[in-house]
């Protein structure tokens, strides 16, 4: 894997301390919501598609459901070994690929997947722009790309009971849980500053995408990304 940035080796570091208790503290932290966002992320994949990455896989939680729906050439990518390390227990049938790297530099010829999903990772990328621009790169010609990723509440009253939970009680309980004092305050805030869909929408037709759109999720807790290459 080429070098990492200061900023991807703080990233990874972060994520590498917090894995042994990474799914325990998503599925209570999200009170087991993120597995059903994570499946209405696979539904749009294509059914014919044989090539599958799935960037920022973490432990592997949508690979591996990947793997259950589609027999398909399945690749996890991740800037920590220490997640790839948890996501290879828990591949027991070695459904998946798994490769240490980060997305800004994919190791990958081009025009070889069918289809790339990224779930709530795109935020913690520095790089974000080159990162899209190689995630194109290695999509076929009319290739899918799938992004799940927390977004931007309307509603006054929703965003603000949100924000409550995620801004105070989310980090307290994470921290505590993860003993990291950092991960769980500094998770939250990138989702601040992550732009809302129709900005995110733009950056996507930026790159050269085309077919962008979106779907909110909890009336804006999250938003599923969609885009053809």
């Amino acid at each position: 894997m080429k070098s990492l940035s200061n900023e991807n080796k703080a990233i990874e570091n972060m994520f590498s301390q917090i894995s042994p208790n990474y799914d325990k503290l998503n599925h209570l932290l999200s009170l087991g919501i993120d597995h059903l966002w994570r499946k209405r992320l696979i539904d749009k994949i294509p059914g014919d598609a044989g090539r599958i990455l799935d960037l920022a896989t973490g432990t592997a939680d949508v690979a591996l459901e990947i793997s259950k729906s589609f027999n398909s050439l399945i690749v996890g990518a991740d800037i920590s070994l220490s997640m790839l390390k948890m996501a290879k227990r828990k591949d027991k049938d070695d459904n998946i690929q798994f490769i240490n790297a980060q997305a800004e530099y994919l190791p990958f010829a081009d025009n070889v997947f069918d289809a790339v999903t990224i779930s709530f990772g795109l935020r913690n990328i520095p790089e974000r722009k080159k990162a899209l621009r190689e995630m194109k790169r290695v999509l076929k010609n009319d290739g899918v790309l799938l992004i799940l990723e927390f977004s931007h509440i309307k509603n006054i009253l929703w965003r603000s009971i949100f924000e409550f939970y995620f801004l105070k009680i989310l980090p307290y309980i994470g921290n505590k849980i993860s003993k990291h004092h950092f991960a769980y305050y500094y998770l939250p805030q990138t989702v601040m500053k992550f732009p809302a869909p129709e900005g995110l929408s733009d950056i996507l037709r930026d790159v050269g995408f085309s077919n962008v759109c979106y779907d909110r999720i909890l009336g804006g807790v999250a938003a599923i990304h969609s885009a053809r290459s």
